[in-house]
């Protein structure tokens, strides 16, 4: 519009409407953020920062202005990764060190705990031990993971021995940890008479041989001294009753053998049968 001065000249007003101006967001993975318009040099509010997983926002860049400038723009979401840790309750096992690296970087498995009597299983991320855990990358949060064991077993080897100290197998059995082997009924054995295990197998904690004990008849028929009484005599009728045919052999015409087959022919009760 315009209007005549005093002295005649005229005077002219210009009016402007100011522009509408546009400021995007480019968030590179992150949550959107919607653009936001407003007038030339009017204020900028500032937009609620975005997320992203495994990362914390540092900024924009550029940096964003307060006033609205004279052209849209375009603005760019600034991150940097996180690092997260996971860390390994060995459940009784040897210790293991956390795990820390950044969000997305390839991962593998530690060496594995150790305990004694058992082999590990693997890592679960519940302490329920339902969900094995498979390394790949590093999670957002990072993790808690959990070892799970099963109980070694170890084979348990039941013999006994020949004379000449060749060993038989009466029976092998596969026992877990501190778990009891069952016995196996012994063998008989003519001119033997069985005593009792070698070792013990109720608590087994590693491979184990278990050696049947035997007392030879001819030993404990030789191991009596003398005759004089009822007792010694029938204990050693009994035992000479026992002896198998090599070990008869044996004792026959030794000086014992004489001493006992005296003393029944003087007079002691009943007859020894060969």
């Amino acid at each position: 519009s315009g209007t005549i001065a005093a002295d005649g000249s005229l005077v002219l007003k210009l009016y402007y409407t100011r522009n509408d101006i546009t400021l995007t967001f480019v968030t590179g993975g992150g949550s959107d953020v919607a653009p936001i318009t407003g007038k030339y040099e009017g204020p900028v509010v500032k937009p609620a920062d975005p997320t992203r997983t495994g990362h914390t926002f540092t900024g924009w860049a550029p940096e964003l202005p307060v006033t609205f400038p004279a052209e849209d723009a375009s603005y760019t979401a600034q991150w940097t990764v996180n690092a997260y840790t996971i860390t390994f309750h060995s459940n009784g096992g040897t210790e293991v060190e956390p795990l820390t690296a950044e969000y997305g970087a390839a991962i593998a498995p530690p060496t594995g705990p150790q305990k004694e009597g058992y082999v590990f299983q693997g890592w679960y991320q519940d302490s329920g031990l339902t969900e094995r855990y498979s390394f790949t990358t590093m999670p957002a949060g990072g993790l808690d993971l959990y070892a799970k064991w099963e109980k070694q077993s170890y084979l348990v080897t039941f013999q006994y021995k020949d004379e000449d100290g060749t060993a038989h197998t009466i029976k092998t059995e596969q026992v877990r940890f501190e778990e009891a082997a069952p016995a196996p009924t012994p063998p008989e054995r003519a001119g033997y008479r069985f005593d009792d295990w070698d070792t013990g197998f109720d608590k087994i904690a590693a491979d184990t041989t278990v050696t049947a004990r035997y007392s030879s008849y001819l030993d404990l028929l030789n191991a009596i001294p003398g005759f004089s009484t009822p007792e010694a005599l029938t204990q050693a009728r009994g035992y000479y009753g026992l002896l198998n045919a090599g070990q008869k052999a044996l004792y026959k015409g030794t000086a014992h053998c004489q001493a006992l087959f005296a003393a029944i022919e003087a007079g002691a009760e009943g007859l020894l049968q060969e």
